[in-house]
């Protein structure tokens, strides 16, 4: 059962990030519009811009992802280590192959934006996703797919290094000093 004051500061994190998200997509000239809850649930996005660059009209919907803490014990979030959703806890399609054109990453200096596709590509060039999954433990190693069997969830996910999203070609760099 979900335990809302156990996840509070999970959720305030994730609020935070998507709010000084908004804020640099509006100072960038774009439009946005945020997601109703069945969209954010359901079709794994948060926010859609839009912007007209070049006479050209550009629409993207964006999963904002905050900086997490690798183990809930940790001190501080990290932008070292991403969890990339492959599964959700219900056993369906996890965030990554939701209905979102692209993700933005919170990073200690801003976001990196990346297009779904690439990111799935870069996801299955380092693990393959349907290999069997492990216990998720609090010694978490990038690479290694984790489940929550044992909690009655039917999730899978991995950590990825944030190496690993900036060596994506199709990216950009929104910093909070521009």
């Amino acid at each position: 059962m979900y335990n809302a004051k156990k996840y509070a500061a999970s959720v305030a994190m994730g609020k935070e990030a998507e709010e000084t998200f908004v804020e640099l997509a509006k100072t960038r000239n774009y439009s946005v519009t945020k997601a109703t809850l069945q969209q954010d649930r359901m079709e794994h996005w948060d926010y859609e811009l839009s912007k007209t660059i070049n006479n050209n009209f550009f629409k993207r919907k964006i999963d904002v992802k905050a900086m997490k803490k690798i183990n809930r014990s940790d001190e501080c979030p990290t932008d070292k280590m991403f969890l990339i959703e492959l599964n959700n806890v219900g056993g369906g399609k996890g965030w990554l192959y939701g209905q979102a054109d692209g993700f933005a990453f919170q990073l200690t200096n801003g976001f990196i934006l990346i297009p779904k596709d690439d990111l799935i590509k870069q996801v299955e060039s380092l693990i393959d996703v349907t290999a069997d999954s492990k216990p998720s433990t609090s010694n978490k190693k990038v690479n290694v797919i984790y489940d929550r069997k044992r909690w009655g969830n039917k999730d899978r996910f991995v950590y990825i290094k944030k190496e690993d999203l900036l060596a994506i070609r199709n990216t950009m760099l929104w910093s909070y000093n521009e």
